[in-house]
């Protein structure tokens, strides 16, 4: 019995570590990823500025839903292998510039930006190597 009561209360101790580890964690943050590509930026705007065609070059993507209205801004949802996300374009500087935000709530991003990287080079026909910046 003295077994029991030491591993519910190691269990417990664990419970209450997790719990303050995550409220100590920031409420948003920025993923920055930088990566080198021989192609144009006329030509990576195109590719990255097409969500619907993505499911054809991004590896872990299944389909793009297309939320939005003529007139608004872009906004999406991505059903991939790690789940669904819904995101929204909030800057498109064509050539030059896209920022997108994860609109649903209490939850983070489920892939890795490098994996992106990865494969907008593949699709690209490009081998490039990733690297995380500071945001």
């Amino acid at each position: 019995m003295k077994i029991l009561v030491r591993i519910v209360f190691a269990l417990a101790i664990l419970a209450a570590v997790i719990l303050l580890v995550g409220l100590l964690l920031p409420e948003e943050h920025t993923a920055a990823v930088e990566a080198r590509y021989r192609a144009t930026p006329d030509e990576i705007y195109a590719i990255v500025a097409d969500v619907e065609a993505a499911p054809a070059w991004r590896g872990d993507l299944q389909r793009v839903d297309v939320l939005s209205r003529e007139g608004e801004p872009l906004t999406w949802r991505e059903v991939s292998d790690r789940g669904t996300l819904t995101f929204v374009r909030e800057v498109d500087q064509p050539g030059r510039r896209i920022v997108t935000r994860i609109v649903d709530e209490g939850q983070g991003h489920h892939a890795g930006m490098e994996a992106y990287a990865r494969d907008l080079g593949a699709r690209l026909g490009e081998t490039v190597t990733p690297v995380r910046v500071p945001a």
